[in-house]
């Protein structure tokens, strides 16, 4: 198994030397004419994807292991099905904070101080955060400090302190943050966008103010984490310097005494299929301009989502050669930087070009980046080569989905949490090789709406 990612990564390093090597000999050598062409033929190697290791604990705790002893390091991760469209409306930021005070706010045995001072001595990374709909706890350290770490790990998941300094801290740390997105134009524009998109109170929107915070009590923060950190709604992942079978005896042990109970998860509300064209426009004292413009995407487990993906390739998510770029920012110069994507969600996701332009070229950018998507609706132009090398390029980055063991494991785990099959990532590229200039064209008339363009801009 380990040699099998050993024989990955080495191709890997292959590859971005001849690369490298190519690049640095054509800066220095402009008179010799090279034909990048003889790389695309370079050979893949015989590659099977290393076998995980999957089960159910007697708690219900389901796990994903993958032995690499090629260093002497182990990641562990736990991921619960927990996030912030469970909020409270008055209490928004109550996930997120709960996320924080994992890691922070020590264990019933351990004070916060306690807890820092062991983990700086064991050179131990761990790290907790809550998501939208997605809880995780992260552990990365030195195999031979593994299994003497591994108690407090489970401690601070399963019966954290929730200090009251650390509260108070979080909720500081928590506004500070949101203060300085209002400094970056890129986080600025995108938290404003998915207001613009979604709602202002839309589960999958909001966010903490002061006055929600303050709302939050310790009490709110110990029933929360009572309410969703169960182990049957658990995902344990492993790769790295371990055995998987003392591992899952520990695990076993470790959990054993914590409750098995359903979960009940509160209503979250729907997002209505809209296409309704907005606007707004965030005044800064800058000389450039961040925009972002898009629409509700799709769903997950949409059956046209690989030709989707194809499409969106086209447009602008491949690097380099995509529409946009090759218009907007190669031929005419008009933008920094450009790119689109398209993606899926428990609802409707997100369609959205990002762009950076000087302040002034910003409206021909903007009736620019509406004809291509017009141009795709219409299906002009749209090429067999076009479609090929977007198909290329998608296969290709799925090599990266193999270059170390924790990525491996961790999509495995992933796939499970959200319910596909486990050989998805087999599926995906299948249904991606089949996919035609009809297709696209079919995807592209009936999931881009250029008439109904959600738009936020910022500067000045």
């Amino acid at each position: 198994m380990m040699s099998k990612i050993n024989q990955y990564r080495k191709f890997l390093l292959s590859l971005l030397i001849v690369i490298s090597v190519f690049l640095v000999s054509a800066g220095e050598l402009s008179a010799i004419t090279y034909d990048i062409s003889e790389l695309e033929n370079v050979p893949m190697p015989e590659f099977s994807e290393p076998k995980v290791t999957k089960g159910v604990l007697k708690n219900g705790m389901s796990y994903f292991f993958l032995e690499d002893h090629e260093l002497p390091i182990v990641r562990v991760g736990v991921i619960t099905k927990v996030g912030s469209i469970y909020d409270p409306d008055k209490k928004i930021g109550l996930a997120s904070l709960t996320g924080k005070l994992i890691r922070t706010g020590g264990t019933k045995k351990l004070r916060s101080t306690e807890v820092d001072l062991m983990l700086d001595g064991l050179a131990a990374n761990i790290a907790s955060e809550i998501g939208e709909e997605m809880g995780t706890a992260t552990l990365h350290i030195l195999s031979s400090r593994f299994y003497d770490t591994l108690p407090v790990f489970f401690e601070m998941i399963f019966q954290p302190r929730f200090d009251e300094t650390r509260i108070a801290l979080g909720k500081l740390s928590i506004i500070e943050a949101l203060k300085g997105e209002n400094d970056y134009p890129s986080q600025l524009a995108n938290r404003n966008f998915d207001e613009l998109l979604y709602g202002k109170n839309s589960p999958w929107a909001r966010i903490p103010t002061k006055s929600t915070l303050k709302n939050i009590t310790r009490e709110d923060i110990d029933n929360f984490h009572k309410q969703y950190f169960h182990p049957n709604n658990m995902i344990l992942i492993a790769a790295g310097d371990f055995d998987e079978n003392k591992l899952r005896e520990m695990a076993e042990s470790l959990t054993k005494n914590y409750p098995n109970e359903p979960v009940i998860f509160p209503e979250v509300a729907s997002v209505e299929k809209s296409f309704k064209p907005k606007s707004l426009f965030i005044k800064k004292p800058l000389t450039q301009s961040y925009i972002g413009m898009g629409h509700l995407g799709i769903k997950r487990h949409n059956p046209d989502k690989y030709a989707i993906d194809v499409m969106n390739m086209i447009l602008g998510g491949a690097p380099f050669k995509s529409r946009l770029m090759a218009d907007i920012r190669t031929n005419r110069g008009l933008a920094y930087s450009i790119s689109s994507y398209f993606s899926a969600g428990t609802v409707y996701g997100i369609f959205k070009v990002n762009v950076d332009t000087m302040a002034k070229n910003s409206n021909k950018v903007r009736e620019l980046i509406i004809q291509h998507i017009k141009q795709m609706v219409e299906g002009k132009d749209i090429s067999e080569e076009e479609v090929d090398f977007s198909k290329k390029t998608i296969l290709n980055q799925l090599i990266f989905s193999f270059d170390n063991p924790y990525k491996i494991v961790s999509r495995a785990a992933r796939f499970h949490f959200y319910g596909y099959p486990e050989d998805y990532l087999h599926i995906y590229r299948d249904n991606i090789e089949k996919i035609t200039v009809e297709d696209v064209k079919r995807v592209s008339k009936e999931y881009l709406h250029p008439d109904g363009l959600t738009t936020v801009v910022v500067g000045p």
